[in-house]
């Protein structure tokens, strides 16, 4: 809290102190709720003549994720790896892939709490699944999906 002294008065008396934090608060609040207002209604402003924005209905909007279309085949290939069934190892792997507009698999991420074994077992098989691409309207398009492999002794 800032704190300023003013001029010391005729009779020599003690300058008086004015505290200006609790103004300054005040006001820095209601700046920083100016901004978030202005920021949170620009994109409800109307489309200007000079930024024509096209008529795209609803059906052309709707993104559709992409399909496994072989996914019994790749987890047969997956298996259970040997290492892991000898050390009794169990657990999930969440194996997150960026599917192109032609339904390949062309980046991926392997997560989960999973042993290393389990995870390469599934990372190695993970370009050989084919997809039936994901689409924006009709046009086919990239995007992401998600896929758990389980893996469970029991």
């Amino acid at each position: 809290m800032k704190t300023l002294l003013s001029g010391a008065s005729l009779d020599g008396s003690r300058p008086r102190i004015r505290d200006y934090g609790g103004m300054l608060s005040i006001l820095l609040s209601i700046a920083i709720l100016m901004i978030a207002y202005t920021g949170l209604h620009a994109q409800d402003q109307p489309a200007t003549a000079s930024t024509p924005q096209p008529l795209i209905s609803a059906a052309e909007k709707a993104f559709v994720p992409a399909r496994p279309l072989n996914l019994n085949q790749v987890k047969q290939a997956i298996g259970y790896p040997s290492k892991a069934v000898q050390a009794s190892l169990e657990g999930v792997v969440v194996a997150s892939m960026l599917v192109d507009a032609t339904g390949q698999v062309i980046q991926y991420t392997v997560e989960g709490k999973a042993h290393p074994v389990l995870k390469e077992a599934v990372a190695a098989k993970l370009f050989t699944l084919k997809f039936e691409p994901a689409t924006r309207g009709t046009r086919p398009t990239s995007g992401w999906v998600q896929l758990d492999f389980k893996f469970s002794l029991r």
